[in-house]
């Protein structure tokens, strides 16, 4: 009781602060509202109190307030100042904002869709540490997507570059990473052929619910590819698989069903 009389009162000198001026109070008030933590969320305070901040130039703020927009919440959804926003925040060095504006180029939203602005904004936003941009370069480098040409056709890829973004990205909670240099190991793309490697990687990242993983650790157990041959654990991952929509599951559950007859 007295911890949330204590954060109630917390709230109030809060919100004194915010309205008096002060610009990490109003941020705060931003993030409370937005994820619900001592009030009742509501995105409509929280676009407010953050495009208080910002116009005092907090840049948490403005990349904050740049996710609304590019969301529709508190506010109508709104490409074009969402991409100003992250615009404004990244010119400062917020890497979040860079690897939004490099998912925005990517996926066409508010601007032409651009493979090449999206891969330099990943760049940028890698070079400052941040993880998900890896894992971006490394899916795109994977795919071919670096050098796509003007028609869309897919170009070469770049095993080596998305090897390494990667591997970066797995340093961090992210297991589509894992599964990327699951699936590197087990066909020997940019490395030496590893079973067991494949079976490590596939493991980490099919716990984590990723459904190609599971796939393919599941087919694994079933051909003892760098662990035994063991019907019990195929069968668990391949009907995971199969449950998230995995057809080749579904095809090696009816191999293993018929093996038993």
């Amino acid at each position: 009781m007295m911890k949330e009389e204590v954060f109630a009162d917390d709230i109030s000198l809060l919100l004194y602060a915010a309205h008096e001026g002060d610009v990490d109070s109003q941020f705060n008030l931003g993030l409370i509202y937005e994820n619900g933590h001592g009030l009742a969320a509501d995105p409509v305070q929280a676009a407010r109190w953050y495009e208080s901040a910002a116009s005092a130039g907090d840049i948490d703020a403005v990349f904050s307030l740049g996710t609304l927009y590019r969301l529709g919440r508190g506010v109508g959804r709104d490409y074009a100042k969402a991409l100003a926003l992250f615009t404004q925040a990244a010119t400062r060095g917020c890497s979040r904002s860079k690897f939004l504006l490099g998912v925005m180029h990517y996926l066409g939203e508010g601007v032409r869709s651009d493979q090449n602005a999206a891969a330099q904004w990943y760049r940028d936003s890698a070079a400052e540490g941040l993880p998900q941009a890896h894992l971006f370069l490394g899916i795109m480098n994977y795919h071919g997507v670096m050098s796509q040409n003007e028609n869309g056709t897919l170009g070469v890829a770049d095993m080596r570059e998305a090897r390494i973004s990667l591997n970066q990205a797995a340093k961090h909670d992210l297991p589509l990473a894992w599964y990327y240099l699951g699936v590197m190991s087990y066909f020997g793309i940019s490395v030496e052929k590893d079973y067991s490697e494949a079976a490590r990687w596939f493991r980490k990242s099919a716990e984590r619910s990723v459904v190609g993983a599971q796939f393919f650790l599941g087919l694994m157990y079933q051909l003892g590819n760098g662990v035994p041959v063991l019907r019990s654990e195929s069968m668990k991952w391949l009907i995971l698989a199969a449950s998230g929509g995995c057809k080749d599951a579904e095809y090696f559950l009816g191999v293993l069903r018929l093996s038993r007859n």
